[in-house]
């Protein structure tokens, strides 16, 4: 490497390099800055991207569609009903088989296993029942979640699960 003066100094001269270097640190702290919006936004986790709500006939859910692996997240299902008694709302077994249901409120009367689904059945006093089902998804990947009720609709769930 050829040798220069600064003031009384000798130092290499390495000013290419030093260009390189410079480059690849605006790249980096570019694509930190990107990562850092991209999170806030909710893209990685809880943000105003990753909130949802779906809705079909009586039936409305709210929901995170990006989850992180091993940390408690919440279905809030509305169910609409023209008369009070009992309600009845169908989970695919696919929730039950890649997360950890941690509860149900309110608690279902019954729980029966059918054709793919958990059908659960509560007690409602209101035409309005709102059910949280709070579950940690196992392990990353895409979770699909079909919810259905008689006469309210039927809604398909998508939601990504990150480490």
């Amino acid at each position: 490497m050829p040798h220069g003066f600064v003031g009384d100094l000798q130092m290499d001269d390495a000013l290419p390099f030093h260009q390189r270097e410079w480059r690849v640190k605006r790249i980096a702290w570019g694509f930190f800055g990107l990562l850092l919006l991209v999170s806030l936004a909710g893209f990685l986790g809880s943000g105003p991207f990753s909130d949802a709500t779906v809705q079909q006939d009586g039936l409305t859910v709210r929901y995170e569609r990006y989850l992180r692996a091993r940390r408690e997240s919440e279905l809030e299902i509305t169910l609409r009903t023209a008369e009070t008694g009992t309600v009845r709302l169908l989970v695919d077994q696919s929730l039950a088989e890649r997360a950890n249901i941690k509860s149900i409120v309110p608690a279902p009367k019954s729980v029966t296993a059918n054709n793919g689904q958990l059908e659960h059945e509560f007690q409602s006093n209101a035409k309005e029942t709102t059910i949280k089902i709070e579950f940690e998804p196992r392990k990353m990947g895409q979770l699909k979640v079909g919810l259905a009720s008689p006469g309210s609709g039927k809604v398909q769930l998508q939601m990504w699960v990150h480490p």
